[in-house]
């Protein structure tokens, strides 16, 4: 996973999967949130819900919706090429591209959804 991200540890190659999965998508801001308080930065999981001003209830909701979306960006990096070959690699709920040759995360391409601009992930 560090060769196909091209990072030096295993937990950064982590945290640019996370800013990947969740980039550009007003709900996944949310999702990514859950995972980098709890996950990243070490907070309680109930600390973290009244930050957020979520339920606990709703916390967990989002927190298994986020991790969800993050197997499935994980799929294809088992299936990616080593370096060089292709660096296009898609989500394997959304087809967005996650991975491009250029690193700008504005440029990660959202799939048309016509006439439904709130059907979003996990529903895709």
């Amino acid at each position: 996973m560090r060769a196909t991200l091209k990072t030096a540890t295993c937990r950064d190659a982590i945290v640019r999967l996370i800013e990947r999965t969740f980039a550009g998508v007003p709900d996944d801001r949310c999702w990514r949130e859950t995972i980098v308080r709890c996950d990243v930065r070490r907070e309680k999981a109930r600390a973290a819900a009244s930050a957020m001003h979520l339920s606990l209830r709703q916390f967990y909701r989002r927190r298994s919706e986020a991790f969800e979306a993050l197997a499935a960006a994980l799929e294809p990096l088992d299936a990616a090429p080593p370096a060089g070959e292709s660096s296009q690699v898609l989500c394997a709920r959304c087809r967005r591209e996650l991975f491009g040759s250029d690193d700008d995360a504005a440029t990660l391409v959202q799939p048309h959804r016509p006439d439904d601009p709130y059907e979003l992930r996990p529903s895709c």
